[in-house]
């Protein structure tokens, strides 16, 4: 099948499906995920459509990206059923990516965009428990701080250590990576569902 694989028709096209396109912004041509793309849901956050080889995202072709969104919009791909979803194997992955983009500091401050990472951690847990999901990929970035500074890594991080979390993940199960935390998700008995 042939798809108009311009950017801004697929960007239509994603916008249409209530998704958005976004491009990698590394400028380095050596660099594997430069000129590449991923699809992302903006209410939630999560990442639909990305090649995860890497653990960044992105990833993807353009014409990868128009022919998932051509498979239309409830099951996009058997491999994907919801958004923000991916099955591998018998594994259920829900991905949260927190690079919000540029923050406006009339709008919110630091410290507040800070605690909102940390409820919207705590959220994605508590759905993903909900919802039977196996395991939650928080993309968060690198550390960018100093001693005694925040970032989304050290608030993923810290809600991951605290016992808010405790009644969601399995933490032996969990994994730290550089930029990303793997949470395994702690089933729910009969009796509690």
């Amino acid at each position: 099948m042939k798809y108009d694989v311009s950017e801004s028709a697929v960007r239509r096209r994603a916008k249409a499906c209530g998704l958005l396109l976004q491009r990698c912004r590394c400028r380095d041509p050596q660099n594997y995920l430069y000129r590449t793309y991923q699809l992302l849901d903006p209410q939630s956050n999560f990442i639909v459509l990305s090649d995860r080889a890497y653990g960044r995202g992105f990833g993807c072709t353009l014409y990868e990206c128009a022919e998932f969104l051509d498979k239309g919009t409830k099951s996009r791909n058997p491999q994907q059923p919801e958004g923000g979803m991916k099955k591998i194997g018998k594994k259920q992955y829900r991905y949260v990516d927190f690079h919000f983009g540029r923050r406006n500091p009339r709008e919110k401050t630091y410290g507040e965009c800070m605690s909102e990472v940390y409820d919207l951690a705590l959220h994605a847990l508590k759905t993903a428990q909900a919802d039977g999901v196996e395991f939650v990929v928080f993309t968060h970035g690198s550390s960018t701080s100093r001693r005694g500074k925040c970032t989304a890594r050290s608030m993923v991080r810290g809600l991951m250590r605290s016992p808010e979390a405790t009644p969601f993940i399995i933490r032996n199960r969990c994994v730290q990576y550089e930029s990303e935390f793997l949470a395994a998700i702690r089933v729910l008995e009969k009796e509690e569902i």
